[in-house]
């Protein structure tokens, strides 16, 4: 029996070339970039975050293709029109819901306002990823060669605007006007995604905590920067604009609701369950954390020591706690099945299927192991 890739598992080298087509017509080398992680809970919560928003923004939630980045740098973009990226560094960083969902209610600004189709030619491609960030360390050269050749004034960090002056050339002008273009978009996404926000009774505070965050980021080295703070251009208006909004919006009082919050820290469990070392798993979520989050978390590093008989007296008591979620009954059934017990497997995710209503991710893996039980002696 040949024996499946891990569930969160699939980490999908290149999977965009040949069935996505991304915006300007990014070639499949650079689509291969990006390694997808597929996870039939993480869609699903980050699905029932987003769907209000896309909603409000009157688009069809359905229509929307969620992307998961197996990436640890924080970022997030569109492209291909109606198709989202959110890297898994960015998940787990999040320190709340709310920024998740201020970063969402954004990138939806984009999509609402096809920002990406009004880029002129090759600028679109510099939106996306490492070509984007080549232009950004291309433009660095030019202002650190312009400053030691003619000590010129050093650019204000809070506004990514190369220094003025002459003899900059063609390509310090292109920088100059994409700088201009892209600052404009990220401010109009802002005002999309507050107004997205107050549409469906949210608060932006959360938004304006990561964009604080990104601020913060923009006195770092840009080697050090994360993507997201290279690839959306703050100024200092943007997030004092933001805090004006927070301060008058009659919503940045409103908690997140229990249901995302919860969804969240079960999010950031699983992802440091799965892609962390188990010595920092262990870490983050000590034996004396008994949160359901923390069982999740534990019970994952204990399936990848691997220690099959304490991971599954950790998924027991949760599942003794929680008999009706599914996808604890999904990871029994990963447990078992890659460890050669197919049989065993077999009636987890039954009940994960049947629990999730459906969920198409569950039941190919059903399938799979349904297959592994066919090939099975004696079965």
């Amino acid at each position: 029996m040949t024996k499946r890739a891990p569930l969160l598992k699939r980490l999908i080298a290149g999977c965009l070339a040949g069935t996505l087509t991304v915006a300007g017509g990014i070639s499949p080398a650079h689509a291969q970039g990006l390694n997808l992680v597929r996870d039939a809970e993480v869609e699903t919560s980050i699905r029932a975050l987003s769907t209000p928003l896309f909603e409000a923004a009157g688009l069809r939630p359905e229509a929307v293709r969620i992307l998961l980045v197996n990436d640890r740098r924080l970022n997030a973009f569109v492209a291909g029109g109606q198709n989202l990226f959110l890297n898994t560094g960015l998940l787990v960083r999040a320190e709340n819901a709310g920024q998740v969902m201020g970063v969402i209610a954004h990138e939806t600004g984009h999509i609402e306002g096809g920002h990406l189709a009004k880029l002129p030619g090759a600028m679109r491609e510099a939106m996306i990823g490492s070509i984007f960030e080549s232009v950004l360390a291309m433009g660095a050269m030019i202002v650190v060669g312009s400053q030691r050749s003619r000590d010129s004034t050093v650019p204000n960090s809070n506004t990514g605007t190369p220094p003025s002056g002459g003899g900059g050339g063609g390509q310090s002008v292109a920088m100059r006007n994409l700088f201009s273009f892209t600052r404009t978009q990220e401010t109009s996404a802002d005002v999309a995604g507050m107004a997205l926000l107050d549409q469906t009774r949210q608060s932006s505070r959360g938004f304006l905590e990561f964009m604080e965050l990104l601020a913060n980021q923009e006195y770092l080295a840009l080697e050090r920067q994360d993507p997201y703070a290279r690839t959306h251009p703050l100024s200092r208006e943007r997030v004092e604009a933001l805090r004006n909004h927070v301060a008058k919006s009659p919503y940045s009082s409103v908690p997140v609701a229990p249901e995302f919050v919860a969804a969240h820290k079960r999010i950031k469990a699983k992802l440091i369950g799965f892609l962390e070392p188990q010595a920092t798993v262990f870490q983050r979520y000590p034996t004396t954390d008994t949160s359901l989050e923390a069982r999740y978390a534990r019970a994952i590093a204990y399936y990848r020591v691997p220690d099959i008989n304490q991971a599954l007296r950790t998924i027991d008591g949760l599942l003794a706690e929680f008999p009706k979620d599914p996808f604890f009954w999904e990871l029994k059934g990963q447990m078992l099945f890659e460890n050669g017990r197919p049989l065993e497997a077999r009636e987890p995710y039954e009940k994960a299927v049947a629990l999730s209503g459906g969920i198409p991710i569950l039941k190919i893996d059903l399938a799979q192991v349904l297959l592994a039980v066919a090939e099975t002696p004696g079965a």
